[in-house]
């Protein structure tokens, strides 16, 4: 319930737009969704579960092999946790919808040494690695990593959504 609290706080005043069939890699017990209200999903992750979301067993690490497709796809909190991000968001492309949408969270800061953050980027960087992974993508908030300390603390996390580019034009999101 407390995980829920802080996330409620962290992600208010977002609209997600989710459409169903919906995934949430590395979604861990799915606080996030009952969060935003979402009553079915598949979850990706190799710990944590509840009973209300179907969760599928897999290390995002490595290849995912699954046919489903999704129409609303989270990755929250999680790519900054692994090695080779653009693989799975490579994968990602392939899981969802023509006309879907995938929400990512993601902090652009310096990593202190010892953190246990493995990857950073600045904005420019992962708008630009979603372009090459086939996605047209938009910051739609950048907030302090933790909601209303410090107000003299820079922005330090990014949520973006991204949709498939269908043509490789680029594109934006008003086509």
């Amino acid at each position: 319930m407390r995980d829920e609290i802080i996330l409620k706080k962290k992600y208010e005043g977002l609209k997600f737009d989710i459409k169903y069939p919906v995934l949430d890699i590395g979604g861990a017990d799915g606080a996030f969704l009952r969060t935003q209200g979402v009553i079915k999903a598949d979850i990706i992750d190799l710990g944590c579960h509840n009973n209300k979301f179907n969760y599928i067993k897999k290390d995002i690490t490595r290849k995912l092999n699954i046919k489903d497709k999704y129409k609303t796809i989270f990755i929250m909190e999680t790519l900054e946790h692994i090695k080779n991000p653009l693989y799975l968001i490579s994968q990602v492309f392939d899981l969802l919808e023509d006309d879907g949408k995938l929400f990512i969270s993601i902090p652009f800061t310096e990593i202190a040494e010892g953190h246990h953050h493995v990857n950073r980027w600045t904005k420019k960087q992962i708008l630009r690695e979603l372009s090459q992974c086939g996605f047209s993508a938009e910051v739609i908030q950048k907030r302090k990593r933790f909601k209303g300390l410090g107000f003299f603390l820079p922005h330090c996390w990014l949520v973006i959504r991204a949709k498939k580019r269908l043509n490789n034009k680029g594109g934006d999101w008003n086509n």
